[in-house]
């Protein structure tokens, strides 16, 4: 409840606030429905996907702001257990970019004696490695089986040169894509977007397939054509590229799981991952 005020606060959003705090927009607003049970009166107003605070919600925020830092305060009092141990992961690109770069930079600083291994691979290579326990950790989009658990939403979205005939578009339809090159990720998207694609009776014309997302983006940089990417994997595109969202969403769920009794540098791994 603390977070999501906070965020509401500066995002002004509900859909930006599910996102960064990895809620359902449901549970934004049942957070914020205790809030205003508890205080007694509206603390944020809407219109349309739009969202302010109201005075009231304007004087708690500040209360929370502070909740929130004395919180912090109290945490770093805290005394860590002496973790160590070495936890392999297999991700997929999105999260081995998007996420895992933050979640380790943390755990580096609190659990010092915890070495991580990283392997990028594809969805199937993924679910492969965590089958044969060659790994602790997977993540991957799909195929992990019945004990993953959902770790977010990715949407995924058109990346193209800045001169590009549909980079003026505020969002590109899934119609626009047939009469493009395109440059498919080999990494874990391909299945989906091919099926999208399906749903809506286009065909894709595919130019060249490229499995590693940097040099996938050379290509797109160089005129080769554009791709399809979730946004979290090119939350930082370089000069000369743009992203533009698809009008009918793309969305796919990217999962966690770890091998059965992992050992204790596992569990902290995966949790500090899931918060």
């Amino acid at each position: 409840m603390l977070r999501v005020l906070d965020a509401l606060a500066h995002e002004k959003s509900y859909t930006k606030v599910a996102k960064g705090l990895g809620l359902t927009q449901s549970g934004v607003s049942h957070a914020m429905r205790a809030w205003e049970e508890l205080l007694g009166g509206p603390l944020v107003w809407r219109s349309g996907r739009e969202a302010g605070m109201t005075a009231l919600g304007e004087r708690a925020q500040i209360e929370v702001r502070a909740a929130l830092d004395h919180l912090e305060v109290l945490s770093a009092l805290s005394v860590e257990p002496e973790i160590s141990g070495h936890v392999t992961i297999a991700s997929v690109t999105s999260a081995a970019v998007g996420i895992l770069p933050k979640v380790l930079a943390k755990l580096q600083k609190r659990y010092p004696k915890i070495t991580v291994e990283l392997i990028e691979g594809s969805d199937e290579e993924c679910a492969t490695l965590l089958d044969n326990k060659v790994v602790d950790i997977a993540i991957s989009m799909g195929r992990l089986g019945a004990d993953a658990t959902l770790l977010r939403h990715l949407e995924l979205g058109v990346v193209c040169p800045k001169n590009h005939s549909l980079s003026k578009q505020s969002s590109i339809g899934v119609l626009d894509l047939e009469n493009h090159p395109l440059l498919m990720s080999a990494s874990g998207c391909e299945e989906a977007i091919n099926d999208y694609a399906d749903q809506a009776d286009v065909k894709l014309n595919v130019f060249l397939k490229i499995r590693d997302t940097r040099a996938l983006l050379e290509a797109v940089k160089s005129e080769l054509g554009m791709t399809i990417l979730p946004k979290l994997t090119v939350s930082e595109l370089g000069d000369g590229l743009v992203y533009k969202d698809l009008k009918s969403p793309l969305i796919r769920e990217l999962q966690i799981c770890s091998v059965a009794s992992p050992s204790l540098a596992t569990q902290t791994l995966y949790a500090e991952i899931m918060a």
